[in-house]
C-alpha cells in the first residue's frame, strides 16, 4: 500500500521506507498523482518539417514543384492530420499544407497526434526548366546533410522537427549566333 503525503509528493511503503521519487509519478487529468501512467496518457508525438527555399525560383515555381511524403516504419504513410494511410497519394503534402512565414522567409507544416516511431520524411521535386537544384535537410537541428530523404524518430511528448532547404539556380546556358 503507498501512502500519499498532500502536496509532499512523499510515498511510503507500508512498513515506513520510502518507495518512489516524484519524477516516477504520472498525473492523470484531474492532477491526481499516480504510480502507473493513466489509460489517457497521450502516446504520441508531433513532427514539424520546414521548407526554406533559396535563389531563383518564384513562390509559385515552388508551390507548384515540390512535394513531401512522410513514410512509417509500417509501410504506412503519414497524413497532414496525423493519420497513417495505406496509400501514399493520400498523404502527399505539398507547400500549399504549409503555413508561409513571409518574414522568416519558411514553410513550416506542424503535424499533431503522430504515433510514436520511426518515419522517413521524402522530398520530390519536379524539374523546372532552366533550374538546378540541390537539396540539404535537417533533423531536431543537427548539422545538414545532403539529399532529399530525412529519417527521423518521433518520440512520446515532443515534437520532432524536419527541415528542408532547398537552392535553386539558373542552368547556364549557350547562347550561339551564326552568320549567313
Amino acid at each position: 500500500i503507498v501512502l500519499c503525503l498532500d502536496k509532499a509528493y512523499s510515498f511510503l511503503k507500508d512498513d515506513g521506507s520510502l518507495d518512489v521519487e516524484k519524477s516516477d509519478l504520472f498525473e492523470d487529468e484531474d492532477g491526481t498523482l499516480l504510480l502507473t501512467e493513466p489509460e489517457t496518457a497521450p502516446k504520441n508525438g508531433s513532427f514539424e518539417l520546414t521548407k526554406t527555399i533559396k535563389g531563383d525560383i518564384t513562390k509559385e515555381e515552388a508551390e507548384g514543384a515540390l512535394t513531401f511524403v512522410v513514410k512509417a516504419e509500417n509501410g504506412k504513410f503519414l497524413g497532414k492530420d496525423g493519420s497513417l494511410v495505406d496509400d501514399e497519394k493520400d498523404a502527399v503534402l505539398t507547400l500549399k499544407d504549409f503555413t508561409y512565414d513571409k518574414d522568416a522567409d519558411k514553410y513550416t507544416l506542424k503535424i499533431e497526434n503522430v504515433d510514436l516511431g520511426n518515419y522517413t520524411v521524402t522530398e520530390t521535386t519536379k524539374d523546372i526548366d532552366g533550374k538546378e537544384h540541390t537539396v540539404k535537410y535537417s533533423v531536431n537541428g543537427a548539422a545538414p546533410a545532403d539529399g532529399k530523404a530525412a529519417s527521423a524518430e518521433v518520440k512520446k511528448n515532443e515534437t520532432t522537427t524536419v527541415e528542408f532547404e532547398d537552392n535553386f539556380t539558373n542552368k547556364p546556358g549557350i547562347l550561339e549566333i551564326t552568320k549567313t
